[in-house]
């Protein structure tokens, strides 16, 4: 939400009238009292830790008795997912190369750039991970971050808010469309913004794919 903000208020002061002012501040609003809200569940998170209590560790967590949510999304499907995270990184990129090129489709790019940014959550969770530990029972998403696995998780997250974000950001701006002094600045930045998401979109699709070419594990 707060990167999207960013991508608004980038646009708006490329105008001269600063004509996006009003939206700007009103989506302001609701993002700081999620901010706010964010950080009273994390201070209590911290606060209301027991230190005498041994912490479950990741195979805990996601592990095949775990009853939690993310237990359960960390268990979907390999199959399943897989297909659904390859077919929707080519809708993205089919939908990506038509708004390039004709200028056209920026709110369906930037429903799909959302949908893929919740996929590729889920893909991490489901299969991606699993293929980097070699481990089928593994599915730990912040492994991915350690040293062991070559921090493949950083460059895996950011492009991964790339996507989400600059593909999002497409669409919203796209409601500026018609406002005379960004005529100019609005076609300029999402193009720029579409690219880079497909960009984010590439790394995803690359780190993922590497451990299924040059791995002898298999999962299935």
């Amino acid at each position: 939400g707060c990167g999207v903000w960013l991508v608004v208020t980038a646009l708006d002061n490329q105008g001269y009238d600063y004509p996006l002012i009003r939206p700007k501040y009103a989506m302001l609003l609701p993002l700081t009292g999620l901010v706010l809200f964010e950080s009273y569940v994390q201070f209590g998170f911290f606060a209301h830790m027991a230190p005498n209590l041994i912490t479950s560790c990741c195979g805990a967590v996601f592990s095949d008795e775990a009853t939690t949510l993310t237990a359960s999304l960390a268990h979907l499907p390999p199959a399943l997912i897989r297909i659904v995270f390859w077919a929707g990184l080519l809708v993205l990129a089919r939908s990506g190369v038509h708004f390039l090129l004709t200028g056209r489709g920026a709110r369906p790019f930037a429903w799909i750039a959302a949908s893929m940014f919740v996929i590729g959550i889920l893909s991490v969770l489901s299969f991606i991970s699993v293929y980097w530990y070699e481990l089928p029972t593994h599915h730990c998403p912040f492994c991915l971050l350690k040293a062991e696995y070559y921090w493949i998780g950083y460059p895996l997250y950011a492009a991964l808010l790339l996507l989400g974000v600059c593909g999002i950001g497409v669409g919203v701006v796209d409601r500026a469309a018609g406002i005379p002094s960004l005529a100019a600045p609005l076609p300029r930045l999402q193009r720029r913004l579409c690219q880079t998401a497909l960009a984010g979109a590439g790394v995803v699709a690359a780190i993922a794919l590497w451990p299924l070419l040059f791995s002898d594990f298999i999962l299935g």
